[in-house]
């Protein structure tokens, strides 16, 4: 099996986020998942919960957004592991996570 291309992943990823399960074998489907993938949530199992844990593992992406200049030297932070970075051009990755900048 060849390695999945970075947009193979963001494929999967999207279509992750389309699906919405249902049937008798939902719940059976939900627990074999969440085991799978660490996905136990604090108030049990929830389908949502699952596809947005398994679209973290294939295609993990972060936000960023301008610091403020009059605060620090930096021009961006990382919106979910709070990087502060500095660079002329805004990178494809997070120096601080690795995750995809969206």
């Amino acid at each position: 099996m060849a390695i999945p291309t970075s947009e193979e992943r963001r494929e999967a990823a999207a279509n992750l986020r389309k699906i919405h399960l249902g049937g008798a074998n939902k719940d059976l489907i939900e627990l074999m998942l969440s085991d799978a993938i660490g996905a136990w949530h604090e108030n049990g199992i929830s389908w949502d919960y699952i596809t947005e844990r398994l679209v973290d593992l294939i295609d993990p992406t972060c936000k960023v957004e301008d610091d403020n200049p009059f605060m620090s030297d930096f021009a961006y932070i990382c919106n979910s592991c709070g990087e502060h970075f500095s660079t002329c051009d805004k990178p494809n990755y997070c120096p601080g996570c690795g995750a995809r900048l969206v």
